[in-house]
């Protein structure tokens, strides 16, 4: 196996586009997923125990999509890649970004079917 020079062009255009590749896959599965499983949880009964569930189903789906894009992501933590920061995740993932914390924060019983967005704003202080 050669060493490829990850500061090359041709290599830098391969790994946007399996970044792209990447985040348009969170957002389209998991965020849609995330987004959808959450309102369903809010409008049970128990949201929180579903919210929970549901969370626990889409990091089972997740599992091992991240494991096949494992090796890539950890060689580009290493270079310190800008497509792999926080900023550039929430730019490129945002969907997926919200979906997940959307499903969590039903799991973790701070969004209810009572919470207003009021009661968000003043969460965080706003």
């Amino acid at each position: 196996m050669s060493n490829l020079d990850p500061k090359e062009p041709k290599v830098q255009e391969f790994i946007w586009r399996k970044l792209d590749g990447w985040y348009s896959h969170l957002n389209q599965i998991f965020g849609t997923i995330g987004v959808a499983l959450g309102f369903g949880a809010l409008s049970m009964e128990s949201p929180q125990f579903y919210g929970s569930l549901a969370f626990a189903f889409v990091m089972l789906l997740w599992l091992p999509e991240a494991r096949k894009m494992s090796n890539l992501l950890k060689l580009l933590r290493e270079e310190k890649h800008p497509g792999i920061g926080t900023v550039s995740m929430l730019q490129h993932g945002g969907v997926y970004a919200f979906g997940l914390a959307f499903l969590l924060l039903i799991a973790l019983g701070v969004l209810t079917p009572e919470t207003s967005f009021a009661s968000i704003l003043d969460a965080f202080g706003i």
